[in-house]
């Protein structure tokens, strides 16, 4: 079966069986120029949970999709078990590439599409991961706690070859296994103790995980998970969070309303964001909405206070791709 099938009298473009984390790039050529096939008309947004798509009518998905962006002229669009794909239609070619070439995507964003410009952003699961991978993750093997999927590790075993094993925790158990051998699902007997040998974790994902605990357990968990780290490991903290101290001047339009409020008021602003991601967009009942938020600075007093130092401390600021749905966030990196 092909990857890509385009019905040009149709305007229908079909992408099946395709995962990006495979490396392979498929390009198929046009037999006539897109203007030519796709009559000039508006271009629309549409999200799906990680998926994005820029196309002149509708995307549709099947069986498995996630964390994939298509750009294409077409008005009818179908992905059919595609993840971590960068789906490009241009004026003579079909294109489907890892979504991790963040470059290649880019620049691809920048061209003419049917005489019209585009404009679009890369998922912000696909924009942490790619800050993560480049920069911060180190040693052979890696965790993400509280993890759910393998989207994360199965990114980073794609663009850090030097990761031996990787782990992905959760309280609850896993729907869906990788058939990658060097990741491994883990299913923690217990909110704040961790399933792993002391000393034995290179690096460690915490990716919106504990403001969802109480504050004991967040200062429990932070204690166990150093102990597990292996001698110069670190841990890498991604969450809803804001800066104390601010300029305003280095900021849009959009965070400087937002770090204009008092502090109580940014706090009930994520609170907001917390019930209404996880309730009503994500349908989730079982995760725990304590809503115990902390500034970048009291993160940072925290894992402090454990014996750990501070490497990195980034605010992401907005979400380019949904500013209406995602806060502010911050990546932080400590190590022993």
């Amino acid at each position: 079966m092909p990857i890509a099938y385009l019905d040009a009298k149709r305007s229908k473009l079909e992408i099946t069986s395709y995962n990006g984390n495979s490396g392979k790039k498929e390009t198929s050529r046009l037999e006539s120029s897109s203007e030519c096939l796709f009559p000039s008309q508006t271009w629309n947004f549409f999200r799906q949970e990680n998926n994005q798509a820029y196309v002149k009518g509708n995307v549709f998905y099947e069986d498995c999709c996630r964390n994939n962006v298509i750009i294409s002229p077409c008005r009818n669009n179908r992905l059919v078990d595609v993840k971590n794909a960068f789906v490009f239609v241009g004026d003579s070619f079909i294109e489907v590439s890892p979504i991790s070439n963040i470059s290649n995507a880019i620049d691809k964003g920048k061209r003419k599409l049917s005489g019209q410009e585009i404009s679009y952003h890369i998922p912000q699961s696909v924009f942490e991961k790619e800050n993560l991978i480049e920069k911060d993750v180190s040693g052979k093997i890696i965790a993400d706690i509280g993890g759910r999927t393998d989207d994360f590790v199965e990114q980073m075993l794609l663009l850090n070859k030097k990761i031996k094993k990787a782990y992905v925790t959760d309280l609850c158990s896993f729907t869906t296994r990788s058939k990658n051998h060097k990741i491994n699902f883990v299913v923690q007997s217990s909110l704040t103790k961790m399933p792993f040998i002391d000393k034995t974790i290179d690096t460690i994902i915490l990716s919106m995980v504990l403001h969802h605990l109480k504050r004991k357990h967040q200062k429990e968990m932070v204690k166990n998970l150093i102990s597990s780290l292996s001698k110069k490991g670190g841990i890498i903290l991604i969450e809803d969070t804001y800066p104390e101290k601010i300029n305003l001047n280095e900021y849009d339009k959009i965070t400087k309303d937002f770090l204009k409020f008092r502090p109580s008021d940014k706090k009930r602003i994520l609170y907001f964001y917390d019930w209404f991601g996880n309730r009503l967009m994500r349908n989730r009942d079982n995760i725990s909405l304590f809503y115990n938020y902390r500034t970048m600075e009291e993160w940072k007093k925290l894992f402090e206070k454990f014996g750990m130092r501070q490497i990195k401390s980034d605010f992401i600021k907005k979400n380019e791709s949904r500013p209406d749905i995602f806060p502010p966030k911050a990546i932080m990196v400590f190590q022993k």
